[in-house]
């Protein structure tokens, strides 16, 4: 591909939306949003990911021929339960949206990437619980302070940690929440953006508080430390901006029980990030760096820890 422009694309395969940013060797970068219903609905994952690449292509304002012969790594941020190989172990949203047109179980990514695109596209697919948990290390293209404790509030929330050490990005998503509720209603589902959107912004801004609170409570409980940055981020977030530095000095003062004067201290010194962060998603080709690097990106999960793709 020498002398050739050249490709790489983030794509965040939502609940509702489905959000694709592409850069290319010249400097070019385009992101855009279209309903996952559209792009996925009614279509066999073959079909579906052959439709995402020709609304690339529009968007670029290239040919699909030249795309398809170009691109040189894509990274996929999917709803359900993608394992370290990037194989959809299940999605409920996927399976819904593809009906009786296909199953996307038990079939990795890359088949129907390479077979959309070309033979040697480097192709990446991780949980979007992790992918929003990696961004949030990356917020305003900077590497900020770990731990960090991630809140993405969308169609399905999710909620997550990450962490550096040493040359490892460690990452945890937390599957069960039930335990954790505000008024009786697992946190899990009262952060759904169908259930939030339904208050007004003051109330959700308390009950995203509340959320917060219960995440900081679990983790203490489980990893004996508390964060020192706290992002709350996707397409709800909008609604709690001017919400920001109250919650920040109410998260600050949290009078949780069990915290040691030393924690109490580090959460008063906590650092709360609030916004959609949708440029963000350029920061998932960072993966491509970290599984092409000596670096490892290791997801824990269940306390099992996952090596990330790195091959």
């Amino acid at each position: 591909m020498q002398g050739q422009i050249t490709f790489k694309a983030a794509v965040d395969i939502g609940g509702t939306n489905t959000k694709v940013f592409i850069s290319s060797s010249n400097d070019k970068m385009v992101q855009f949003s279209s309903p996952s219903k559209t792009i996925f609905g009614n279509k066999s994952p073959q079909q579906a990911i052959n439709s995402l690449v020709t609304l690339m292509a529009d968007e670029m304002k290239t040919s699909e021929s030249v795309l398809k012969q170009n691109i040189t790594s894509i990274v996929f941020s999917v709803t359900g339960d993608i394992d370290s190989k990037g194989t959809v172990v299940s999605s409920d949203r996927l399976k819904e949206f593809s009906g009786s047109c296909g199953s996307w179980a038990g079939q990795k990514m890359e088949t129907w990437a390479r077979n959309a695109l070309n033979s040697h596209v480097k192709v990446r697919a991780l949980n979007d619980a992790y992918a929003h948990c990696f961004r949030s290390l990356f917020v305003e293209g900077a590497l900020i302070q770990q731990p960090i404790l991630n809140i993405t509030l969308g169609t399905f929330p999710a909620i997550s940690v990450a962490s550096v050490e040493g040359d490892q990005i460690v990452l945890f998503k937390q599957e069960d929440w039930t335990c954790s509720t505000i008024n009786n209603t697992p946190i899990y589902e009262v952060c759904k953006a169908t259930n939030l959107l339904q208050q007004n912004d003051s109330s959700i801004a308390a009950i995203i508080q509340e959320a917060v609170k219960q995440c900081l409570i679990k983790y203490f409980a489980q990893f004996k430390w508390v964060p020192k940055t706290i992002v709350i981020s996707g397409g709800i977030s909008n609604k709690i901006v001017s919400f920001k530095t109250q919650m920040e000095t109410v998260i600050r003062n949290f009078n949780i029980q069990g915290f040691s004067d030393k924690h109490r201290g580090l959460l008063s010194e906590v650092r709360l990030l609030v916004g959609k962060y949708e440029n963000a998603l350029g920061d998932l080709l960072r993966l491509d760096y970290y599984c092409t690097s000596s670096s490892k990106v290791l997801c824990v999960e269940k306390k099992r820890e996952i090596e990330f793709v790195l091959k």
